[in-house]
């Protein structure tokens, strides 16, 4: 087995990720990273008042495609269907509604 963890992919600041909810399709979450440490971000978004500091963790295979090694983080806090955020969700999404017009 290779190591991969020499690669892991990070979250940056100033760049904003995106991420769908387990339960709507269309419901889209976006955070914007304004401040990292090795194991903390902190996010921005339009649900908090100011940025939400969260524990950032090792995650394999986030996205099963790429077969990688890379940061992700639980933006909500953790619970049974939180949205999990990663490192390479920095590609805005399109929900059916956008898709339609």
């Amino acid at each position: 087995m290779t190591d991969k963890t020499n690669k892991i992919l990070k979250f940056k600041v100033g760049e904003t990720y995106h991420t769908r909810s387990n339960g709507d399709w269309d419901c889209i979450y976006s955070f914007k990273v304004v401040k990292r440490t090795d194991k903390t971000v902190w996010l921005e978004s339009h649900f908090h008042d100011k940025p939400k500091a969260r524990r950032v963790r090792d995650y394999f295979d986030c996205n099963p495609h790429n077969n990688s090694v890379m940061e992700s983080v639980a933006p909500l806090g953790s619970y049974a269907m939180s949205p999990l955020l990663c490192a390479d969700d920095n590609k805005p999404l399109k929900n059916s509604y956008d898709e339609e017009s």
